[in-house]
Parts: C-alpha cells; sequence; structure tokens
C-alpha cells in the first residue's frame, strides 16, 4: 500500500545537512502534499505527482502547477475507476489530484487483465487523459507533454540556475526518471539506482539506497569544505 513509506531519520538529517549548502528539490510520483508530510523538511523544494505540481520553500516565490486545468476530469475519472473496480479484492485508486493510480500489487493475478480493462474503459471517455503504468500499478494523468524531465528544466529556469557553472544532478530509479536523465543530456550528471547494469541515458550507477546515502553524505562533506 502506498500509505505506510516513511523516510528513515539519517537520510533526513543528510537533506537538511545538504540543503545547507546547495539547492535540493525531490521528485515524486506521489502527490506533493504527501510527499512534503513524509519528507518534512521546509528548506526543500518538491515537485509531487511527476512535476505537475511544484513548490519551494516559503518566501522563494516557486510555484508551478502545470496540471490545474485537468484536476476536475482527473477527479471524475478516480470516482469512475471507484465504482468500476469496488468487486475487485486488493485495488487501491489513490487520486493524486493531479494523476489518479490504480495500485494492482495486491490483487489476484488473474483478475490484473480485469482492472485493466476497466481502466481502458474509464480511459476511453475521458480524452484529456492519458495512461501509463509502472510497478504494479496503472495511471492516468494530462494527456500533455509534461513529466519530471519537463520539470527539472523548468525549476533550473525559475531558480536562475540554468549557467554554464551550475552543474545539477538528477538521481533516480523509476521508469519516469528517465524523462529527467534524458533532459539533463549534455546539461547535467544524472545517476541510475538500480541493482543491476540495465540500458539507460543516465550517466552512472549507484546499486541501492545504501549506496545513494553514502554519495549524499560524500558531497555534503565535499560541498562543506568548499571544493
Amino acid at each position: 500500500r502506498p500509505e505506510p513509506a516513511a523516510m528513515p531519520e539519517d537520510i533526513r538529517t543528510t537533506l537538511i545537512a545538504l540543503a545547507d549548502r546547495c539547492t535540493v528539490v525531490v521528485t515524486s510520483a506521489r502527490a506533493r502534499a504527501n510527499v512534503e508530510r513524509l519528507i518534512r523538511i521546509e528548506s526543500i523544494t518538491y515537485a509531487g505527482c511527476h512535476g505537475f505540481d511544484i513548490a519551494g520553500p516559503k518566501g522563494t516565490g516557486i510555484r508551478h502547477d502545470e496540471g490545474a486545468g485537468y484536476t476536475p476530469v482527473i477527479a471524475q475519472a478516480a470516482n469512475e475507476l471507484r465504482r468500476g473496480l469496488a468487486s475487485i479484492e486488493g485495488v487501491i485508486v489513490e487520486n493524486k489530484i493531479y494523476a489518479v493510480t490504480v495500485h494492482f500489487r495486491t490483487v489476484k493475478a488473474d483478475d490484473v487483465s480485469r482492472v485493466e480493462h476497466i481502466v481502458d474503459s474509464v480511459l476511453a471517455q475521458h480524452t484529456l487523459l492519458h495512461k501509463t503504468r509502472g510497478k504494479k500499478f496503472f495511471e492516468l494523468r494530462p494527456n500533455m507533454p509534461w513529466g519530471e524531465g519537463k520539470a527539472v528544466l523548468w525549476l533550473l529556469d525559475a531558480m536562475g540556475l540554468n549557467q554554464p557553472d551550475v552543474v545539477p544532478f538528477y538521481i533516480g530509479n523509476k521508469v519516469t526518471d528517465r524523462d529527467a536523465f534524458q533532459a539533463l543530456l549534455g546539461k547535467g550528471i544524472s545517476i541510475l539506482v538500480a541493482k543491476k547494469p540495465q540500458p539507460t541515458c543516465a550517466d552512472y550507477r549507484l546499486s541501492g539506497r545504501g549506496e545513494v546515502y553514502a554519495f549524499l553524505n560524500a558531497l555534503t562533506a565535499m560541498l562543506g569544505e568548499g571544493t
């Protein structure tokens, strides 16, 4: 289920220290308000729901809601999905304001095709949306050219960081992060988090959470030394 996610305190401590030394942005497929409650760091910028909903720390003026005009149709599709999927045990329909996600991790294997059929039926009634899929979920999002990649480029401009002496780092492990990897080609350094090598346009790879933690600590220490 999406609700039990939690951030370890050691990771939070590292992010706070890093944010004291450089600009930190957290991008997520989760709703922005959800991510803010999960991380609880006021000094960083949050780009929720694949970058459709962006907000910086208080006083920065950083605010962007690319998908605002789509929220009514998202809400309607979420209600239709809840009704249509109510008889299938284990389905979770999550309205993330700028997208609606249907989680089927706890659905019986024989029922997954029914879940997708109902999702497709709802999608057919809403031409303003399009379907994506990930690890054990289907998602309906605004049918427009926006995602993590466009959000990252928008943030670089909005924050005045689209400069030749600025090197953005992007670390990600999900399918949607590939969009950001592609957007940063020639502009920054992208790092895929994956246990094994795989086709990617990312520049480097870290094997998992432990290596990411070590990397962020090393980066924080390096910036603290002024190098």
